[in-house]
């Protein structure tokens, strides 16, 4: 934010749900409607299954370059400046990972 404040990612969807986001990805045919589907979870598809993707992979390259293995991190998009930013400093989230012995 311009504050240096940062927001999740379900706050992004919610804020441009709030901002009709939604009509202008689909009259840009950047999207496609999924019938049954609410607002909310086509934005939540598209944030967090491409977006999101595609700008880990402008910072880290194509497929991330991990090989197949788990990896965790994050990184700051800056829309003003068109800049993505690694977090060196990211926490692991380990709360849905599970060590094999």
């Amino acid at each position: 934010m311009e504050d240096g404040g940062r927001i999740t990612a379900a706050v992004l969807v919610e804020r441009a749900r709030e901002a009709q986001l939604l009509d202008k990805l689909y009259a840009a045919e950047l999207m496609r409607r999924f019938d049954g589907m609410s607002d909310q979870r086509q934005l939540d598809l598209f944030f967090h299954g491409y977006l999101c993707v595609a700008w880990a992979s402008m910072l880290l390259g194509d497929g991330f370059g991990t090989g197949e293995y788990s990896m965790y991190g994050a990184f700051t998009v800056d829309l003003d400046t068109c800049t993505i930013t690694d977090d060196p400093g990211a926490d692991p989230i380990v709360q849905n990972i599970r060590i094999a012995q």
